[in-house]
């Protein structure tokens, strides 16, 4: 995983309230050891999640198949 990449939640994620977001896909801001920065796609206002690298899987999406409002 690296910054630019289109990702989602895995099926099972760690939490039960990231179920509510099964359906979103998010932008790859940052990447650190365990966790990751990460932009919902077509959020607004934008919205971010410091989340465990754990609970996203990346989709066959990259940032220039994104749409335009996913750019950071």
């Amino acid at each position: 995983m690296q910054i630019g990449d289109i990702v989602k939640l895995i099926d099972n994620p760690t939490y039960d309230w990231m179920e509510n977001y099964l359906d979103k896909e998010f932008l790859v801001v940052d990447v650190m050891v365990e966790s990751v920065k990460l932009k919902i796609v077509g959020s607004d206002p934008e919205w971010f999640w410091l989340a465990d690298k754990g609970n996203f899987e990346i989709t066959n999406e990259c940032l220039t198949n994104a749409s335009s409002d996913a750019i950071v």
